[in-house]
Parts: structure tokens; sequence; C-alpha cells
């Protein structure tokens, strides 16, 4: 019983959370990179180019889908997976975020920018609150696997695959509240169980 209650003592303090997923259709493809036909995830092949590339950019005439705001928060879920069998194999999953209105990205201009460059899973998450404002009302992106083949690395075998992006929304202001009757309760269990062991 008194479990039960301090469950949802926790759960009315959680904050609320809306999740708005994003199309990979909406994005443009460069190189071995296959997108699934509802959008919901691509597979990036290593093929002996620079980089395999999605790209959203807005000034090139791609929708502007990732939207900034004070509560908002981009992620998608990653496997990089590059073996350690290939002498020198030295490549990456590079992930960057820019304002597509005044930032050339291909000249090395972003806002942010993440780079994996050994084998990993995970969920990628970047607030875009830094990037709220009326001038920037959305933002670029650009997923990278980039194939490191000037150093050496022989290999074309590294792969990523990257899904279930999403832009979530997190408000503090639609916290629950809890009443004031259901903290007296939970008062009154704690003073009771001091009182009678």
């Amino acid at each position: 019983m008194y479990k039960f209650l301090s469950i949802l003592a926790l759960l009315s303090l959680s904050a609320a959370t809306a999740a708005i997923p994003l199309d990979f259709n909406d994005f443009y493809v460069e190189g071995d990179v296959t997108v699934s036909a509802d959008g919901s995830r691509a597979e990036f092949y290593e093929d002996g180019w620079d980089f395999q590339r999605l790209s959203n950019d807005p000034f090139l005439g791609d929708p502007e889908v990732i939207l900034t705001g004070e509560f908002n928060v981009l992620r998608f879920d990653y496997s990089f997976n590059e073996p350690q069998d290939v002498q020198f194999n030295n490549d990456a999953m590079v992930v960057t975020i820019f304002d597509w209105f005044s930032q050339d990205p291909y000249q090395g201009q972003w806002l942010a920018q993440w780079v994996v460059d050994e084998s990993r899973s995970g969920t990628f998450s970047a607030s875009l609150a830094n990037y709220f404002s009326a001038a920037i009302p959305s933002v670029g992106l650009l997923i990278d696997l980039e194939s490191r083949i000037g150093g050496g690395d022989a290999g074309l075998d590294s792969t990523l695959v990257v899904e279930n992006l999403r832009l979530d929304i997190v408000d503090p202001s639609q916290v629950p509240v809890p009443s004031t009757v259901f903290l007296l309760l939970i008062a009154c269990i704690g003073l009771r169980n001091r009182i009678h062991p």
C-alpha cells in the first residue's frame, strides 16, 4: 500500500513529454545509405568515398522539420560498428547541427558537432534550447559515416544504423502538481509509521 502511494507521488512529479517522430525521407542521401520505406531507419555502409551522409538543409530546399524550442530535444538511436581487424581503421559517426540560414556546414560552420570514433550503440541526445530564437526557428542536421581512408585504412567494413529520429518536447509547465490532500495523506502515512513501527 505504502509503496504504491510512493510510486504515485513520484509519477505525479514527472515531467510531461511529447515525442514528435521525424522522417529520414525528408533528408538528402549521399553515398551508400539506405532509408526504410517508412523513414524510421537508415543504414550507412562504407564504400570508399570520404563520407556517406544524410542531410537536412532547408537552405538547399529540404523541409524544415528540426524545429528549435525552449523544451525541444533532438534524439535518435544509433549503432556504429567499426571492426578492429583492419589496420588503421579510423572511421567515425559525425553529427552536425547548424543554422541553415547563416552557416555553411560544408565549410566548417556549425552550431555544434559530435564525433563517435569507436564502435558504440546508444541514443544520441541534443537540447535545441540554446538555439531557440526568432532568428533560428529551425536548424539543419548532418549525419555522416566518415570514411577516413587517407590514414592508410584499407578496410571498407564500417557501418552505421540510425533510427527513431524524433523531437522530444519536455515542458516543465505541464508537470502535474499533487493536490494538498494527497500531500497531507503522504505526510500522515509517514507520521503513522514513525509512531507505530
